[in-house]
């Protein structure tokens, strides 16, 4: 899970892909309808804590928040890397991830 707090059209665009209503997002989240309401409509801003709980609810329904407002379904493929070009490309996309979303990386020695 990232640690970014989603924007509304972020949270719109995922209860979209999710084809999911307020009331789903609600019982996922445990944040009221009234409140998710508000927030997606951009006529309330919601606490951290709230639009965390969001975040958490929908990250755990497949969805990841990318920069620039993006959304998109985290993928469950698995893909192979083979040479050395690849392994750098690879341990350079789980540097990055850890950056994003917290944790530590150590070299062996």
């Amino acid at each position: 899970m990232s640690n970014k707090i989603p924007t509304p059209s972020q949270i719109r665009a995922a209860l979209g892909a999710l084809k999911w209503e307020y009331k789903d997002l609600s019982a996922a989240s445990g944040v009221s309808v009234d409140a998710l309401s508000l927030i997606c409509l951009e006529k309330h801003e919601a606490q951290e804590k709230t639009r965390s709980k969001v975040r958490q609810a929908i990250e755990s329904a497949g969805i990841e928040f990318l920069d620039n407002d993006g959304i998109r379904r985290v993928s469950k493929e698995v893909e192979i890397y083979v040479g050395k070009e690849r392994f750098h490309e690879f341990t350079e996309f789980i540097y990055r991830r850890l950056l994003e979303r917290g944790g530590t990386f150590a070299s062996a020695q």
